[in-house]
């Protein structure tokens, strides 16, 4: 009995950390921490849920606060991991856009070279892909052979996840596709657990990253060609 309520301690201990962090990342939406999470839409999100499995099908289809920061994003590349996959639905509705009238209501437009995409303004996500931009301009500068990864940018696109029926952070306009044509996807490959990754520009992975982004190409389930704004992992890092 007292381990587990040792047990319980700790996860409420650690849970009420990991919601403090989402606090500091989404600083408009998490009102306040207190045995759960409360948004500025008033909705509420556990801290633990004892009915999810700990398994990344399980914690994409329902979430909890501790789901978010399960898997640990390795930004030195050394492992792969699951870590970004797992979305809280109810944060990112109330920080983006609850549908898609009021998402495609916070869109903007972001310009890069000859091209202006679509991406989210609010919570700080449009101008973090400005910033991004901007050192690309610079990158490119230097190493003009990266220019084939950034010939097409794939951002806002409200659609369903494959294989899952969740709302992709495409669909919330906080995510963008760098020239799908040269990028490599789980579910496209059929030993793909197998499967060893060709190296990928670490420059511009680097660049992503520093502004709050998160790279697919770290998931266990890959997808080379993603970077989605979730400045929780960056805030997190800093722990």
């Amino acid at each position: 009995m007292k381990l587990l309520l040792l047990f319980y301690s700790l996860i409420f201990w650690q849970s009420d950390f990991y919601c403090q962090v989402l606090q500091k990342s989404y600083p408009d939406t998490v009102l306040y921490c207190e045995e759960q999470m409360v948004l500025s839409d008033n909705s509420l999100v556990p801290y633990y849920d004892e009915k999810i499995l700990r398994n990344i099908e399980s914690m994409m289809q329902g979430p909890d606060v501790a789901s978010v920061f399960y898997f640990y994003y390795d930004y030195s590349g050394l492992s792969r991991t699951d870590a970004g996959r797992v979305r809280l639905y109810p944060l990112l509705q109330a920080a983006y856009g609850k549908n898609r009238q009021n998402i495609e209501a916070n869109l903007v437009g972001v310009p890069f070279r000859d091209k202006t995409v679509p991406f989210n303004k609010q919570n700080g996500a449009a101008a973090a892909l400005k910033l991004v931009f901007d050192d690309l301009e610079i990158l490119l500068a230097h190493r003009p052979e990266l220019e084939k990864y950034v010939t097409e940018l794939q951002t806002y696109n409200y659609r369903r996840i494959a294989g899952l029926g969740l709302l992709s952070a495409h669909s919330f306009g906080i995510a963008i596709d760098l020239s799908p044509s040269l990028g490599h996807y789980w579910r496209w490959d059929k030993n793909w657990r197998e499967k060893i990754l060709p190296d990928y520009p670490r420059e511009i992975i680097q660049i992503f990253e520093t502004h709050g982004f998160i790279w697919g190409g770290r998931w266990e389930h890959y997808d080379t060609m993603h970077f989605e704004y979730r400045p929780e992992f960056l805030e997190l890092l800093k722990h």
